[in-house]
Order: C-alpha cells, then sequence, then structure tokens
C-alpha cells in the first residue's frame, strides 16, 4: 500500500497516497526550506516571513495522519517537498524551471527559459533570475494553421482534419443516402477548411527568464522564442514557429539570432 504523497511537477497538483487531489502547489516567492522562520516544532512546521503563513514539511510528517488531520484544509494549507523526499513520490517535469544556482553558465549555449504569465514571471525573479519582459505580438500572417470540421449527420460525433488530403464530404440531405441504415459515411463538412493562428496566450506579456551571472556576449538557446519566427512550413499552406532559436546576452536582454534560423520545408 502507498503511504506516501504524490506530486505531479508538470501540474503542481499535490495527491493523497490514494490518490485524491488536496491541492496546487504554489509558492509566488520560491521561498525554500532554509528560508523560513524556525518555529517550535522546527522539523513540522516552519514559518514563512513573506506570507506569515506555516509551512508544513510533507517530508517528515506521516501522509495518513495529515491527510485526516487537514481533509477539510488543504487549501489554506502551506506545504513544502524537498526534491529527494522519501515521503512523497514526485513524478518529474522535464521542463520545470530550475533555480539559478543548479544552471552550469560556463556551458556553451546556456539555455533560458521562457515565462508566459505574470505569476510565472514573479515566480522567476523570486527565484533568482532576471526577466527580459516582452510584450507579446502574434504574425498572423506569415504563421497560421488550418482545420476543417466534419460532423456524423447520424450520430452528432465530431472530426476534425488539417490535411487537404483528408476531406469530409459536402453537405448533403440524409435523403439523398442510399445506405440510411449505416452511420459510418455520414462524416460531412460543416466547417470547410479555414486559417487560424495557432499560438495565442493568455497573457499579453512574456519574459525569457536570464541566469544573473550571465555576461554579456553569452551564447545562449531559447526553446520557446516570445517573437514568431517561422521554423518549418507545409505545402498545403501551414506554417510553425521556430524552437530552439540561439542567441546571445546583451545588456540583460536575450538577442535572438534570426538570420541563424533555417525554414524546414515539408511536402505532404
Amino acid at each position: 500500500m502507498n503511504n506516501r504523497f504524490i506530486y505531479d511537477e508538470k501540474s503542481s497538483f499535490l495527491y493523497s497516497p490514494d490518490g485524491v487531489f488536496l491541492k496546487k502547489l504554489h509558492c509566488p516567492k520560491a521561498m525554500n526550506w532554509n528560508q523560513l522562520e524556525v518555529d517550535g516544532d522546527e522539523q513540522r512546521w516552519r514559518n514563512c516571513k513573506q506570507c506569515k503563513e506555516r509551512v508544513l514539511n510533507l517530508d517528515v510528517v506521516d501522509a495518513q495522519v495529515v491527510v485526516k488531520e487537514l481533509q477539510d484544509q488543504w487549501q489554506y494549507t502551506c506545504v513544502h517537498v524537498s526534491s529527494n523526499s522519501d515521503r512523497v513520490v514526485i513524478l518529474k517535469d522535464p521542463d520545470a524551471i530550475p533555480r539559478p544556482d543548479s544552471i552550469k553558465t560556463d556551458e556553451s549555449p546556456v539555455v533560458i527559459r521562457t515565462a508566459r504569465s505574470l505569476s510565472e514571471i514573479e515566480r522567476g525573479v523570486a527565484m533568482g533570475y532576471w526577466p527580459d519582459v516582452r510584450f507579446v505580438e502574434y504574425d498572423t500572417e506569415n504563421i497560421q494553421s488550418k482545420i476543417s470540421v466534419g460532423q456524423n449527420l447520424m450520430t452528432g460525433e465530431v472530426d476534425v482534419s488539417g490535411d487537404y488530403r483528408h476531406r469530409f464530404g459536402k453537405k448533403t440531405s440524409l435523403l439523398q443516402k442510399d445506405d440510411a441504415d449505416s452511420s459510418d459515411d455520414y462524416f460531412e463538412e460543416v466547417i470547410p477548411f479555414t486559417h487560424y493562428y495557432q499560438y495565442y496566450q493568455d497573457s499579453p506579456i512574456a519574459a525569457y527568464l536570464i541566469p544573473r551571472t550571465l555576461e554579456d556576449g553569452s551564447p545562449v538557446i531559447v526553446p520557446d522564442p516570445i517573437e514568431d519566427i517561422v521554423g518549418s512550413a507545409w505545402n498545403q499552406g501551414s506554417a510553425y514557429r521556430a524552437k530552439d532559436v540561439r542567441g546571445h546576452i546583451e545588456n540583460k536582454k536575450v538577442v535572438l539570432g534570426k538570420h541563424t534560423v533555417t525554414v524546414s520545408r515539408f511536402i505532404g
């Protein structure tokens, strides 16, 4: 039987040992255990000077007992989990933003992470990053994809296509169908192929999180560029953003080498 909490890094969700969702973990101040104020019971609890909250240390508590004691209080409870805890099963997120002090800035190029919301930017600052903040602008003319929607007029089922070679039939009356007892042939086109921009985000700002020790001229690589740069194009009229774009640091900003991007063109 599992007697450990379960923490999913990608969603930041914490679950009880039996898989029941408890809360989403998020510390806007990015505090770690050693930054907290020692309480009388320093192993189980410490105090946060920033938020004036008590923080429960899941590394030392008995999971079953705590879940029972706090069954109606999880949304109000701050908790700490260490990366090597034996009381918590941690489902790792390979894309999680690491702490700046864990990044080897002498390696070339240094990977620069992108924060795409104000809360992510604030957390990055609290972790020790310098945010290179940008207003997000969309190149809807050169970057777009397409979609067509078909619907089964017997069952209501919906399907989509992004490929001109997979077209749904034109919408017709069911009375014109010879095999009216079969639903398999009744996917009709209800929305014809339409182009759309596929990278909108909720926040109008984003930021490159730059380790403060990076010097001017340091080469970097950005997996998720804020700027729209065409990276690949399909002869059917779709184009997609570039990833892993190289650049360098200049005056605490990321300067992308757009000229280094070779557009990958594919046919199909």
